[in-house]
């Protein structure tokens, strides 16, 4: 399965809902479990004027249900209600109404201001929301859709042309693709958190955070531990750790011309004893201008910084790794009885 990545740094994937199929180009999600998709029955926000629609109403295979749910994104929050229907992913399909998703009636997000949202599908675990439906990886997998309950993601360089301009990654879904990985296990954790890892997120523990090659000491003191989140722009460090590497590697000065990125300081988070290091270029956001923009820039992108600050709790420190960090490392999530999660060096960021 190929996806698309319109808007920097979203990355999306084609889904289809219902009979005849309603085409989606969804947000590609670890970061939360349901299938939310704009409703035909929108009341407020930007799915009611702009985005496409799903339309219950003209799908044989429709069924309803009708339970209310809320959710919180990073961007803001969506309200709809439950229903089931016949979904089609990365040439799988789970037939009749074994898929429940949310449509969407009203949403207050950034993210969906900002981007042509058409849905969301969540990859993490289900008891992420109390009484949340079945996601649809572990849908597919308990009916013996797939070969392996797995899937990997490899995103690709924004910063450099690719192949086919339409395609920007693959989600390789139920198949190993044989590549040698560093395993990290999903860690059970300790203390309650900003986003608590235990549970349903795709969390594990950090041993350590080094700048410039120094460590920051923190993990020494604090419970250090890290979620992957596909939907988030951004690696959040916690407070605490921004400041101890100001400390340690002096401000962070990232030239919109998008020159000498690598004099910022190397950040470094060490996963089972495996240093992941991220150079100033790795941090960054290269930003294509338009076409019609450009004269005025001379230039034909700029760059930004692709690192944001999360509130600190009291003995333990969460990190978020968002697109950055999946532009540079693959990544692989087992959900069987015992899920991990893998990281290699992603080949299409280095080519």
């Amino acid at each position: 399965m190929n996806f698309t990545t319109p808007y920097l740094p979203v990355y999306q994937s084609n889904i289809t809902l219902g009979s005849p199929a309603q085409s989606f180009e969804m947000i590609l999600d670890t970061g939360s479990n349901f299938i939310t998709v704009p409703s035909i029955a929108c009341k407020q926000g930007q799915s009611c004027e702009y985005q496409k629609q799903y339309n219950h109403t003209e799908s044989s295979t429709y069924c309803a249900n009708g339970t209310e749910f809320s959710l919180s994104y990073g961007g803001g929050d969506v309200n709809g209600f439950l229903s089931g229907d016949q979904v089609t992913f990365s040439g799988i399909t789970v037939p009749g109404c074994q898929q429940q998703f949310l449509e969407v009636e009203t949403e207050a997000s950034s993210l969906m201001e900002e981007t042509f949202w058409q849905g969301t599908l969540g990859l993490a675990f289900q008891n992420l929301y109390p009484n949340a439906p079945v996601p649809l990886v572990r849908t597919m997998n308990d009916l013996g859709l797939l070969p392996e309950p797995q899937f990997s993601l490899y995103f690709d360089n924004p910063a450099k042309p690719p192949e086919d301009p339409s395609v920007s990654g693959q989600l390789r879904l139920g198949w190993d693709d044989g590549d040698e990985w560093t395993d990290v296990s999903v860690v059970p954790l300790v203390y309650p958190g900003f986003l608590n890892p235990t549970f349903g997120l795709w969390a594990f523990e950090l041993d350590d955070i080094l700048v410039d090659g120094t460590s920051l000491g923190l993990c020494e003191k604090n419970y250090c531990w890290a979620y992957v989140d596909s939907g988030g722009p951004l690696v959040n460090l916690p407070y605490r750790v921004a400041l101890a590497a100001l400390r340690v590697g002096g401000p962070i000065r990232i030239d919109p011309a998008c020159e000498n990125l690598n004099d910022n300081p190397s950040i470094t988070f060490v996963i089972s004893g495996v240093e992941f290091t991220f150079e100033g270029e790795d941090y960054s956001y290269r930003v294509p201008i338009p076409a019609g923009a450009a004269s005025q820039f001379e230039t034909d992108e700029f760059c930004e910084l692709a690192i944001g600050t999360l509130p600190s709790t009291a003995g333990e420190l969460g990190v978020q790794f968002g697109d950055p960090f999946l532009l540079k490392f693959a990544s692989k999530f087992v959900f069987g009885d015992t899920p991990t999660i893998s990281f290699r060096p992603n080949p299409l960021y280095s080519s």
